[in-house]
Protein backbone atom coordinates (compact mmCIF):
# COMPACT_ATOMS: atom_id res chain seq x y z
CA UNK A 1 0.00 0.00 0.00
CA UNK A 2 1.26 3.42 -0.79
CA UNK A 3 2.03 5.43 2.34
CA UNK A 4 -0.11 8.57 2.82
CA UNK A 5 2.19 11.35 2.97
CA UNK A 6 3.35 10.32 -0.71
CA UNK A 7 -0.04 10.22 -2.17
CA UNK A 8 -2.34 13.00 -0.35
CA UNK A 9 0.31 15.42 -1.52
CA UNK A 10 1.64 16.35 1.94
CA UNK A 11 5.24 14.97 0.63
CA UNK A 12 5.02 17.82 -2.04
CA UNK A 13 4.20 20.92 0.20
CA UNK A 14 6.91 19.71 2.92
CA UNK A 15 10.23 21.43 3.26
CA UNK A 16 13.72 21.35 0.86
CA UNK A 17 16.27 21.36 3.74
CA UNK A 18 17.35 24.89 2.79
CA UNK A 19 14.08 26.18 3.58
CA UNK A 20 14.15 24.47 6.93
CA UNK A 21 17.38 25.44 7.79
CA UNK A 22 15.81 29.24 7.44
CA UNK A 23 13.35 28.63 9.40
CA UNK A 24 15.78 27.24 12.46
CA UNK A 25 17.87 30.20 12.08
CA UNK A 26 14.97 32.65 12.05
CA UNK A 27 13.04 30.94 15.51
CA UNK A 28 16.29 30.41 16.97
CA UNK A 29 17.05 34.09 16.51
CA UNK A 30 13.60 35.48 17.29
CA UNK A 31 12.55 33.45 20.30
CA UNK A 32 13.22 34.13 23.93
CA UNK A 33 15.24 32.16 26.85
CA UNK A 34 11.57 31.34 28.10
CA UNK A 35 10.25 30.20 25.36
CA UNK A 36 9.88 25.99 24.66
CA UNK A 37 12.72 24.75 22.78
CA UNK A 38 14.73 27.72 22.99
CA UNK A 39 18.34 26.85 23.55
CA UNK A 40 17.74 23.49 21.78
CA UNK A 41 17.43 25.28 18.62
CA UNK A 42 19.89 27.75 19.34
CA UNK A 43 23.05 24.55 19.58
CA UNK A 44 20.33 22.83 16.89
CA UNK A 45 21.63 25.64 14.22
CA UNK A 46 24.88 25.37 15.07
CA UNK A 47 25.55 22.16 15.25
CA UNK A 48 23.76 21.72 11.37
CA UNK A 49 26.09 24.50 10.03
CA UNK A 50 29.50 22.21 11.87
CA UNK A 51 27.68 19.21 9.32
CA UNK A 52 26.98 21.38 6.51
CA UNK A 53 30.51 22.30 6.17
CA UNK A 54 32.57 19.13 7.85
CA UNK A 55 30.86 16.78 6.18
CA UNK A 56 31.05 15.39 2.47
CA UNK A 57 29.77 11.85 1.48
CA UNK A 58 32.31 9.00 1.11
CA UNK A 59 32.86 6.99 -1.52
CA UNK A 60 30.42 3.97 0.43
CA UNK A 61 27.22 6.17 0.26
CA UNK A 62 28.36 8.00 -3.18
CA UNK A 63 28.39 4.02 -5.03
CA UNK A 64 24.94 2.90 -3.46
CA UNK A 65 23.15 6.28 -3.88
CA UNK A 66 24.52 6.20 -7.75
CA UNK A 67 23.09 2.51 -8.35
CA UNK A 68 19.39 3.74 -7.46
CA UNK A 69 17.69 3.71 -11.12
CA UNK A 70 14.18 4.85 -10.58
CA UNK A 71 12.61 7.87 -8.99
CA UNK A 72 12.44 7.76 -4.90
CA UNK A 73 11.10 9.85 -2.43
CA UNK A 74 13.14 10.21 0.57
CA UNK A 75 10.22 11.92 3.27
CA UNK A 76 11.83 12.78 6.82
CA UNK A 77 9.62 13.59 9.52
CA UNK A 78 11.40 15.95 12.33
CA UNK A 79 11.38 18.90 14.33
CA UNK A 80 14.08 21.68 14.48
CA UNK A 81 14.46 21.23 18.01
CA UNK A 82 15.51 17.44 17.85
CA UNK A 83 19.08 17.29 18.57
CA UNK A 84 19.45 13.68 16.80
CA UNK A 85 17.90 15.59 13.57
CA UNK A 86 20.37 18.54 13.76
CA UNK A 87 23.15 16.16 13.54
CA UNK A 88 22.26 13.66 11.12
CA UNK A 89 19.65 15.89 8.62
CA UNK A 90 21.93 17.52 7.11
CA UNK A 91 24.00 14.59 5.66
CA UNK A 92 20.94 13.10 4.93
CA UNK A 93 20.22 16.21 2.28
CA UNK A 94 23.68 16.01 1.58
CA UNK A 95 23.29 12.15 0.64
CA UNK A 96 20.06 12.36 -1.26
CA UNK A 97 21.86 14.97 -3.26
CA UNK A 98 24.41 12.76 -5.16
CA UNK A 99 21.78 11.17 -7.42
CA UNK A 100 19.04 13.39 -9.63
CA UNK A 101 16.45 10.12 -8.96
CA UNK A 102 16.09 11.15 -5.44
CA UNK A 103 14.06 14.25 -3.87
CA UNK A 104 13.99 14.92 -0.14
CA UNK A 105 10.97 16.22 1.57
CA UNK A 106 10.77 17.48 5.24
CA UNK A 107 7.67 17.25 7.44
CA UNK A 108 7.44 18.65 11.49
CA UNK A 109 6.55 15.69 13.26
CA UNK A 110 3.94 17.59 15.37
CA UNK A 111 2.13 19.07 12.21
CA UNK A 112 1.45 15.75 11.03
CA UNK A 113 1.15 13.13 13.77
CA UNK A 114 -0.64 10.75 11.67
CA UNK A 115 2.25 10.24 9.36
CA UNK A 116 4.62 10.24 12.61
CA UNK A 117 2.34 7.55 14.31
CA UNK A 118 3.05 5.02 10.98
CA UNK A 119 6.28 4.65 12.05
CA UNK A 120 6.92 4.88 15.46
CA UNK A 121 10.26 3.55 17.44
CA UNK A 122 9.62 0.94 20.43
CA UNK A 123 5.84 2.82 20.95
CA UNK A 124 7.29 6.47 20.77
CA UNK A 125 7.69 9.43 18.70
CA UNK A 126 11.40 9.07 17.81
CA UNK A 127 12.59 11.74 15.22
CA UNK A 128 13.91 12.17 12.90
CA UNK A 129 12.85 9.53 10.64
CA UNK A 130 13.16 8.78 7.17
CA UNK A 131 11.09 7.20 5.05
CA UNK A 132 11.93 6.17 1.58
CA UNK A 133 9.20 5.06 -1.29
CA UNK A 134 9.18 4.99 -4.84
CA UNK A 135 7.24 7.11 -8.07
CA UNK A 136 3.61 5.22 -6.14
CA UNK A 137 4.53 5.98 -2.66
CA UNK A 138 5.36 2.49 -2.26
CA UNK A 139 7.62 1.79 0.81
CA UNK A 140 11.22 0.63 0.06
CA UNK A 141 12.90 1.54 3.43
CA UNK A 142 12.43 3.10 7.18
CA UNK A 143 15.70 4.44 8.83
CA UNK A 144 15.45 6.37 11.79
CA UNK A 145 15.45 8.12 14.83
CA UNK A 146 19.02 7.38 15.13
CA UNK A 147 22.29 5.28 13.80
CA UNK A 148 22.26 2.02 16.13
CA UNK A 149 24.94 2.56 17.91
CA UNK A 150 23.51 6.04 18.86
CA UNK A 151 20.49 4.00 19.62
CA UNK A 152 22.39 1.16 21.68
CA UNK A 153 24.15 4.30 23.74
CA UNK A 154 20.90 5.93 24.45
CA UNK A 155 19.40 2.96 25.91
CA UNK A 156 22.50 1.92 28.01
CA UNK A 157 21.71 5.67 29.68
CA UNK A 158 18.52 5.15 29.57
CA UNK A 159 18.38 1.52 31.50
CA UNK A 160 21.00 3.30 34.48
CA UNK A 161 18.95 6.51 34.67
CA UNK A 162 21.52 8.99 33.43
CA UNK A 163 20.14 12.71 33.80
CA UNK A 164 19.09 13.68 30.06
CA UNK A 165 21.32 16.15 30.14
CA UNK A 166 24.66 13.91 30.86
CA UNK A 167 23.34 11.33 28.17
CA UNK A 168 22.24 14.15 25.65
CA UNK A 169 26.27 14.97 26.10
CA UNK A 170 27.28 11.94 25.64
CA UNK A 171 25.62 11.24 22.72
CA UNK A 172 26.57 14.31 20.57
CA UNK A 173 30.06 13.57 21.51
CA UNK A 174 29.68 9.85 19.55
CA UNK A 175 27.80 11.92 16.84
CA UNK A 176 31.51 13.90 16.81
CA UNK A 177 33.51 10.76 16.99
CA UNK A 178 31.57 8.94 14.41
CA UNK A 179 31.44 11.62 11.44
CA UNK A 180 28.21 10.05 10.11
CA UNK A 181 29.96 6.66 9.51
CA UNK A 182 27.03 4.85 11.31
CA UNK A 183 25.08 6.99 9.24
CA UNK A 184 25.80 6.12 5.70
CA UNK A 185 26.76 2.43 6.45
CA UNK A 186 23.03 1.68 7.55
CA UNK A 187 21.47 4.28 4.51
CA UNK A 188 24.05 2.21 2.32
CA UNK A 189 22.90 -1.46 3.24
CA UNK A 190 19.17 -0.28 3.10
CA UNK A 191 19.39 1.34 -0.32
CA UNK A 192 21.56 -2.26 -1.98
CA UNK A 193 19.35 -4.53 -0.40
CA UNK A 194 16.25 -2.69 -1.70
CA UNK A 195 17.83 -2.55 -5.13
CA UNK A 196 18.12 -6.44 -4.53
CA UNK A 197 15.23 -7.57 -3.52
CA UNK A 198 13.84 -5.79 -7.05
CA UNK A 199 16.45 -7.26 -9.17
Amino acid sequence: MPTTAFTDGRFESGLTFDSFLRRAEERAETSTPDEAYHEYRRLNVQRMHRVLKTYSPSPTILSAVESIDSPQRWLVITEDWCGDSSQTLPAINAIAAVSPLVRLSILDRDTHPDVMDAYLTNGTRGIPKLVAADAAGIELWTWGPRPLPAQDLVQQHKSVGTPKETMYADVHAWYARNRQEALEQELATLILQTKQQRV
